[in-house]
C-alpha cells in the first residue's frame, strides 16, 4: 500500500472487529500487531466458526489542489477473515462405581425360608452413566467438561452414550466379553452368583439383573464382591457452534456415520462393583410339639 511516497510519512495500521465469536471459543482476546499479524488463543476442545473483520489503513497523503500541499487522506481496505476450527471426537470418560444388596433372608420368625426371597440387584444404563445409584459422576462425552462458562459448549454434550460391553468373571475364573452379538440376554454363572445383560439392535445395553447366591456369606472362600468392567460409547451429531453465522445452516458431525465407516469413541474399561451385604437371620429355633406325660403317683 505504500504505492505513493516511500518515506516516512506514510504508515500502515491494523484493527479488527470480531463479527461472529461463540462465547468461549478463545481463552483471550486476539492481538492484532503492529505489523497485521492476528494473534488468536483457543480454549482447550473448542471447535466452531469466528468470523474477523479486518482493516488495513494506509495513513498516507494526497496532493490538495487547493492548498497546493499532500494533506492527509487515509485510505482503508476491511476484509473478513473466517476462521474454522474442526472437532475431534474425544474419548468418553466414565468412573468405577457399585451396587450394593442384602443378602437373602435365610430364617424368619425362627423357621427357615424356603426358598428364601431372592436377593438381587437391577442393573439398569443409568448406573454405569452416573445418573442414578451407581455414583454421582456423570460419564461425560470428552475429556473436557464445560471447560469455559460461556453459552456454548465445546464437549460434545450433544451426543449420547451408551454402554456397549461388559466384561465378566465366569464361574471357571475364565473371563467372558457380553455385547449386543455376543452373550446378549445370556445368563451367566459367576462364583458369587447369576448375571444377565441385555443389548437392543442397535447395540446399546438396555438393562439387566445379579442374582447374588443364597447363603452368600456363608460361602468359602467368601467374596464379599463381585466386579466385572464396562465400556461407554459415544453415539449421535455435534453441533458446530457459529456455523449459522457463516455458512447459513447448523452444521453438525454424525460421528456414527463420518467417513462412511464411523469414528465413535470408546472409554477405557471401568470397574463395576457389585455388593452383597451380610444380613443377621433370626436364630432357627423349631417350633415345639406337645409334651405329654403322666404326672407323679402320690405316695398311699
Amino acid at each position: 500500500a505504500l504505492d505513493e511516497r516511500l518515506d516516512s510519512v506514510q504508515s500502515l495500521s491494523f484493527s479488527y472487529n470480531a463479527v461472529s465469536v461463540p462465547n468461549g471459543m478463545f481463552a483471550s482476546d486476539p492481538i492484532l500487531d503492529e505489523n497485521g499479524v492476528l494473534t488468536l488463543t483457543p480454549n482447550a476442545n473448542a471447535y466452531g466458526y469466528a468470523v474477523f473483520e479486518i482493516t488495513v489503513t494506509d495513513d498516507g497523503k494526497s496532493y490538495d489542489s487547493a492548498t497546493g500541499q499532500l494533506e492527509p487522506d487515509p485510505q482503508s481496505v476491511t476484509r473478513v477473515l473466517t476462521v474454522h476450527i474442526t472437532p475431534v471426537n474425544d474419548a468418553p470418560v466414565t468412573f468405577d462405581r457399585e451396587l450394593e444388596v442384602d443378602e437373602a433372608v435365610e430364617y424368619s420368625d425362627g423357621t427357615l425360608v424356603e426358598p428364601p426371597t431372592p436377593a438381587f440387584i437391577d442393573l439398569a444404563p443409568e448406573d454405569f452413566l452416573g445418573r442414578a445409584a451407581g455414583g454421582p459422576e456423570l460419564a461425560e462425552p470428552s475429556d473436557f467438561t464445560d471447560d469455559v462458562d460461556a453459552d456454548d459448549e465445546f464437549d460434545e454434550e450433544e451426543q449420547n452414550l451408551r454402554v456397549v460391553q461388559f466384561t465378566v468373571t465366569l464361574q471357571d475364573g475364565s473371563p467372558e466379553d457380553v455385547h449386543a452379538a455376543q452373550n446378549n440376554g445370556v445368563e451367566l454363572q459367576l462364583r458369587t452368583g447369576r448375571i444377565t445383560f441385555n443389548f437392543d439392535a442397535n447395540g446399546a445395553y438396555t438393562g439387566g439383573i445379579y442374582y447374588p447366591n443364597e447363603d452368600y456369606n456363608q460361602e468359602t472362600p467368601f467374596a464379599a464382591n463381585e466386579q466385572f468392567t464396562y465400556i461407554v460409547e459415544d453415539l449421535g451429531v455435534t453441533t458446530i457452534p457459529g456455523s449459522l453465522d457463516v455458512t447459513g445452516t447448523t452444521e453438525q458431525v454424525d460421528y456414527t456415520t463420518e467417513g462412511g465407516v464411523g469414528s465413535n469413541n470408546r472409554s477405557e474399561p471401568r470397574t463395576m462393583t457389585l455388593i452383597t451385604r451380610a444380613k443377621n437371620d433370626e436364630p432357627e429355633f423349631p417350633t415345639f410339639n406337645t409334651v405329654t406325660f403322666a404326672e407323679d403317683v402320690s405316695a398311699a
